[in-house]
């Protein structure tokens, strides 16, 4: 007789969070700075990784089996661990408690408990399913002392509740706002008041970005908190380089690489990454995309603003914020109280040495995510934001973008996709210079696009909501038709950047290209349904690696492949005119030798002609004659 738990009244339970389907491409994953919210409360209902550290307590499990519930609505103190302790037992009913504590340790958990926001239970489910949970990824104790295993227990559950280098799935901006102060980056380094005045993060704006723009889901690496907008250069660019901190710090100042591997001294010149670690409890920034197998996109928000050029302390805080009185007729609406800060500020600019670091940097991400020795995600795409230039008369003009790009080799890539120029939108106001980076929105329009139309499709003449103006200000002709010979071809600036600009139709992506110097994988949409055949070819891998390696499990993955080739044909992502030869997959004892076969390697080759997209039908009348035109 099965037994059926009484439920009175109703309940609301969350749903389990669901696998992402294999052809998903929408999905990107942010890395970057900012800080997480503080709510000082010394006294909360229970924090939810107290609760979890709690219940791998022995000696609260036979309590815990009929006041479980009991225990997670208590209300506990988190001043200090005596105070806790006298309150969990005054909830629970009995005077147990761990007999071996690290309560250095717990402090620690009780502070961040205190001062942070709390952190919901689906986020802490699926950073458990992940594997991120103590014991496991979020690191062992350094010896097998009782005493160190609760101290590496506790340290591993604070790290969770700082969401500290953790990559974390997010479904909606409401939960970013929750736990992250995302729009509170201060401006001066010697202005520590509450009240002082500050602008948006790169990481935040980019994030209301994505969601606003179609972004339905994505991940999030937070790697510290954002410097100060007037710091130098080299106080910016640790944001990217990290800092030399221990592993177990648990200091919310401290920092950990966006980019591992590149130089801690700026500026940046060419280098080549290191292998990624094959133990994700290694990985820093960037490298978590290894781990998060329906990422398609990466998008390194602080990558401009760390690198930008230093702006002159010419701004006082009184004065950013007074609002002058003024005799308006038929106001609408008082002028508010505080004006945004950001347009009062001049917006993030590259020189020179800048621009040929961000270049540098760039190719290295690239090469990163590349990384053939040890693990690769070539199906992953690198989104970013072309600069905005100083005002030096060397620096690239419209027209010269595409002549700048061609000269580096780093950047001839299908899998780097360029977005310009920078937006000014309904919330920018609060953005350094009052315009956004556009990455965000170009990387909500690609997710919008791939659930709407597929991710075969290109993603020109999509809508960009939100845009009010751009800026530099961009001539749309000569963008599209003015090409400029380069090493590698003939190019105009849409041939080489995804452009945003407003059209008879509305604000809407002008072009989706890639830097690939293969006229073949130009388009974004090419790039993207083979990201889609990768995708699906590790699904199969993932399902059938423990299949022994002979004729059965090569007529499987041909079989499965052939299903999804059959899908593409029908929706028409590749070439009809290729026929037969559209999508082709081999794979047995002509793809691998004998020793790939007793060394239990599957080779499978696949041969996919996509359907190149449109750019451009020219129409040509010839009226002559009075006669009808031809």
């Amino acid at each position: 007789m099965s037994s059926i738990t009484h439920r009175p009244a109703l309940s609301f339970e969350v749903a389990p969070q669901r696998e992402s389907h294999p052809n998903r491409t929408d999905i990107a994953c942010f890395v970057g700075v900012m800080a997480r919210r503080r709510e000082a409360a010394p006294r909360r209902v229970m924090p939810e990784v107290l609760a979890r550290w709690i219940e791998r307590q022995p000696e609260f499990r036979i309590r815990l089996k009929r006041d479980a519930a009991r225990m997670r609505r208590a209300v506990v103190e988190l001043e200090d661990v005596d105070a806790f302790k006298a309150s969990l037992q005054a909830t629970l009913g009995t005077d147990a408690w761990p007999t071996i504590l690290d309560t250095s340790a717990l402090l620690r958990l009780l502070h961040a408990c205190r001062d942070l926001t709390p952190i919901p239970a689906a986020v802490v489910d699926a950073l458990h399913e992940a594997g991120f949970t103590p014991g496991s990824l979020l690191g062992r104790a350094s010896s097998a002392t009782p005493l160190a295993i609760s101290g590496a227990q506790l340290d591993g559950f604070t790290r969770i509740q700082q969401l500290m280098n953790l990559p974390f799935r997010c479904e909606g901006f409401e939960l970013i706002d929750n736990l992250f102060a995302w729009e509170s980056r201060g401006i001066d380094p010697n202005d520590t008041a509450i009240d002082a005045p500050c602008v948006t993060t790169p990481l935040g704006a980019a994030l209301r970005a994505y969601f606003a723009t179609g972004g339905r889901t994505c991940h999030v690496v937070v790697t510290g908190e954002p410097v100060a907008l007037f710091a130098t250069i080299a106080q910016r660019y640790a944001a990217l380089a990290g800092e030399p901190i221990a592993p177990a710090s648990f200091d919310l100042s401290a920092r950990v690489p966006i980019l591992p591997g590149i130089r801690t001294d700026f500026p940046a010149a060419a280098m080549t990454p290191a292998p990624v670690s094959t133990d994700p409890t290694r990985w820093r920034g960037i490298e978590h995309v290894f781990g998060l197998e329906d990422a398609s996109f990466v998008v390194l928000p602080d990558l401009v603003d760390a690198i930008a050029q230093e702006i002159p302390q010419i701004l006082k805080a009184e004065e950013t914020l007074v609002v002058r009185e003024v005799f308006q007729e038929c106001a609408d609406r008082p002028a508010p109280a505080r004006l945004p800060i950001g347009r009062r500020l001049p917006a993030p600019r590259l020189g020179l040495a800048e621009l040929d670091a961000w270049r540098h940097l760039l190719s290295f991400a690239r090469a990163l995510l590349d990384n053939p020795v040890s693990m690769s995600r070539r199906d992953v795409e690198l989104l970013a934001s072309l600069p905005l230039p100083a005002d030096e008369t060397a620096l690239p003009k419209q027209g010269d973008w595409a002549q700048w790009l061609a000269e580096y080799p780093g950047l001839h890539s299908d899998r780097i996709q360029l977005v310009w120029p920078w937006l000014r939108t309904r919330e920018s106001a609060d953005c350094q210079g009052g315009f956004e980076a556009p990455e965000g929105s170009f990387a909500g329009v690609l997710s919008a696009s791939a659930l709407q139309s597929g991710s075969y499709r290109s993603a020109t003449r999509f809508p960009v909501d939100r845009l009010i103006d751009i800026e530099p200000r961009l001539n749309l002709g000569q963008a599209t038709a003015d090409a400029v010979v380069t090493d590698i071809g003939d190019f105009t600036l849409a041939d080489r950047v995804c452009l945003i600009a407003p059209s008879p139709r509305g604000p809407e992506l002008v072009s989706d290209v890639t830097l690939a110097a293969d006229p073949l994988f130009r388009a974004g949409a090419v790039r993207r349904l083979i990201n889609v055949v990768i995708q699906q070819a590790r699904a199969i891998g993932h399902d059938l690696v423990f299949d022994p390696n002979g004729e059965a499990l090569w007529e499987e993955i041909t079989d499965r492949l052939n299903d999804l080739g059959r899908l593409l044909i029908s929706v028409g992502a590749v070439s009809s005119d290729a026929g037969r030869n559209a999508f082709v997959v081999r794979c047995g004892r002509s793809t691998m030798t004998q020793a790939d076969i007793d060394a239990g390697r599957a080779i499978v080759e696949i041969e996919v002609v996509p359907a190149q997209p449109i750019v451009r039908i020219v129409v040509v009348l010839d009226m002559r004659d009075g006669a009808s035109a031809a």
